[in-house]
């Protein structure tokens, strides 16, 4: 029987869970968690897969997930994130991942596609098909009135200037009319306040909050975080960011009191933001490790790589995009 390409259906989505159990990673949570599956992946009665199936077997999966998996209006903008890419060891068809990757360009008509947290081997083929190739920075803001952190030992630089300024935090979003933030949704992948609520805050796993930063009655940024708890160690996590870069020195001051007011020992991101030399965010080195796996705890850096193809320019990328934000056990 000849090799077929194909969208995952209601009837092949028992064997592409078994492919992920078998082929991808033992126990995966898409296996045992199926309504979290469901959430990221299915959409109408399709999911966001490819197949590659011959003889009824399948043998390789492409995952996606459409910005407008979270809000449909996103659908004309056309951006994609891939998710899991696997051909099975024992089959010999070189180039088949590639051909999957361009049948589904043209089943969604040549979408904007991006991917994070590649696999070292995927990483020349980006290249080699002209996309934009390159490491999310892994940076902390430490709370300024603590002198421990347990399992985490950040270097003096931790310590920063906090002068008081303009910008302040607002965490009640119920005191805001949140259509009036449609202005700060301005960089790309597309994304709106429909999409902040059914990605983030109807998330069936995990309890993400929003900070809003005003200068001037005027909000300037929105932030998505969750917090964690590791032991004694409280960690505010954030996994998306919408409008002014929070990676300067003016938001210092309302960062540095928020987590003295929540008694939170940290402040997280991954992101290719960049940076200023006098922002409270301190990156990671061979030196000062912060860990990026907490489902279970490994005490050690991690790479995180992405890649994108766009036609409308650079992306602003964050840790919640793709699937690179949920529960791994």
């Amino acid at each position: 029987m000849t090799l077929k390409l194909e969208v995952c259906t209601q009837s092949n989505v028992d064997k592409l869970i078994s492919f992920i159990d078998k082929y991808w990673k033992k126990n995966h949570i898409f296996v045992n968690d199926r309504a979290l599956f469901d959430w990221q992946h299915k959409n109408k009665e399709e999911y966001n897969f490819i197949l590659a199936i011959e003889n009824g077997d399948i043998l390789a999966i492409l995952g996606f997930i459409p910005t407008s998996q979270y809000s449909k209006p996103l659908q004309k903008h056309n951006e994609i994130w891939l998710a899991i890419w696997k051909v099975r060891d024992d089959v010999k068809k070189p180039g088949l991942g590639l051909l999957m990757l361009k049948f589904l360009q043209k089943h969604l008509n040549d979408p904007t596609i991006c991917s994070l947290g590649l696999s070292q081997e995927v990483i020349p083929l980006y290249r080699a098909l002209k996309y934009e190739v390159g490491i999310l920075e892994h940076r902390a803001f430490f709370n300024q009135k603590k002198v421990s952190f347990d399992f985490i030992s950040p270097p003096e630089s931790f310590r920063v200037s906090c002068n008081r300024g303009e910008i302040k935090i607002i965490s009640d979003a119920s005191k805001l009319d949140l259509s009036a933030c449609d202005f700060l949704f301005v960089s790309q992948p597309k994304k709106n306040i429909e999409y902040i609520t059914n990605r983030y805050l109807r998330h069936p796993s995990y309890a993400y909050e929003m900070l809003f930063f005003q200068n001037n009655e005027n909000v300037v940024s929105i932030v998505i975080y969750r917090i964690i708890v590791i032991d004694d160690v409280r960690i505010a996590r954030i996994v998306d960011v919408i409008g002014s870069n929070i990676l300067e020195k003016d938001f210092n001051y309302s960062i540095s009191i928020f987590l003295e007011e929540q008694n939170i020992d940290y402040i997280d991101i991954v992101s290719n933001l960049i940076c200023s030399n006098e922002s409270g965010f301190i990156s990671n080195t061979k030196d000062f490790i912060l860990p990026n796996y907490f489902e279970p705890l490994e005490i050690k850096n991690v790479k995180v790589d992405y890649a994108y193809k766009s036609k409308s320019g650079a992306l602003a990328i964050f840790r919640g995009d793709s699937d690179q934000d949920r529960p791994n056990i």
